[in-house]
């Protein structure tokens, strides 16, 4: 059976739900660097046409994204604190995208001293799919194949010394 992008991304979406994530904002990331978060309360639909991300909101008005543009989708909890809204991530020092990835995940390291770092990606039941060292010397962000990988939620652990770092992504 094949799926499309909008039947993937919806099973995605239900996967979140299944998983107890309760996730408030939907996070659309994109090449230029622009972020907008969307609250999913005010989300009525999401659809891809035309090689666009289309987010229909219950106000009737519509935000469109050119899907080559977009760097990242991603789910997020949001504080409303004195008017400004943050966004409260997983792990701040360590980021995953696109998440969910086809064939190569970013891994981007925030505030993070040591030079040396292992990486291992394990399936949702502790299988050893990947590990893989890297040299934090010269940059904070990697580029990992997992081309190879079937279908399905990862744990993603990025260690060095004491320090150990852990995000899931979803394999498409």
């Amino acid at each position: 059976m094949k799926l499309n992008l909008a039947s993937t991304f919806s099973l995605f979406v239900l996967s979140l739900s299944i998983q107890g994530l309760q996730a408030q904002s939907l996070n659309v990331k994109e090449k230029n660097g622009t972020l907008t978060s969307t609250s999913l309360p005010s989300i009525s639909k999401l659809t891809f046409d035309q090689g666009q991300l289309i987010i229909g909101k219950n106000s009737g008005a519509n935000e469109k994204y050119n899907l080559n543009s977009i760097q990242y989708i991603n789910f997020a909890d949001i504080q409303k604190t004195s008017g400004y809204l943050s966004i409260k991530s997983e792990n701040p020092r360590l980021s995953l995208y696109p998440n969910p990835v086809i064939d190569e995940l970013t891994v981007q390291l925030n505030s993070i001293q040591s030079e040396t770092f292992t990486i291992e990606i394990y399936t949702i039941d502790g299988k050893l799919k990947l590990s893989k060292s890297l040299n934090n010397s010269q940059t904070s962000e990697f580029k990992v194949n997992l081309s190879s990988l079937p279908l399905g939620t990862y744990i993603c652990i990025l260690s060095s010394g004491t320090l150990s770092l852990t995000s899931k992504f979803q394999k498409l």
